[in-house]
């Protein structure tokens, strides 16, 4: 069940978005890269502000990404936040668990319908929005 929680931060964003934050990502210079994930080991919320703080570069960076010079700055900066969160998420599962990125997302793929929609019902509710009670 460990598994099944840990994979709500490591969920996947339609193909567009994702591949837009892992581009832009690996495209900031690798210093830059381990200052950000330095920063969220402390906790997310510093993680993100040493993001933000990167934020125009990341801008620059990401228009060869998408190809799209019209898409909303929030969007890019919300698909690279979301590929951040995910890599620093399964880095603490895997250091405190010891379950790897892989792992997870095999436990995910291999994961039954109503197992998605209890772990997207639960990943929700910070949103206010509340779906049907997971049966386990």
């Amino acid at each position: 069940m460990i598994q099944i929680f840990a994979a709500i931060a490591l969920l996947s964003l339609p193909d567009a978005p994702s591949a837009t934050g892992a581009c832009a990502w690996s495209r900031l210079p690798e210093a830059e890269q381990q200052a950000v994930m330095t920063a969220y080991d402390r906790g997310m919320s510093q993680g993100m502000r040493a993001l933000s703080q990167r934020g125009a570069d990341l801008l620059a960076i990401s228009q060869d990404c998408t190809g799209r010079s019209y898409l909303p700055p929030r969007w890019i900066h919300a698909a690279i936040a979301s590929h951040v969160i995910q890599l620093g998420a399964s880095a603490r599962v895997e250091r405190e668990k010891g379950l790897s990125r892989a792992r997870l997302d095999r436990a995910w793929d291999e994961a039954s319908e109503a197992a998605w929609s209890c772990v997207f019902n639960n990943a929700a509710k910070p949103f206010g929005i509340e779906g049907p009670a997971c049966p386990d």
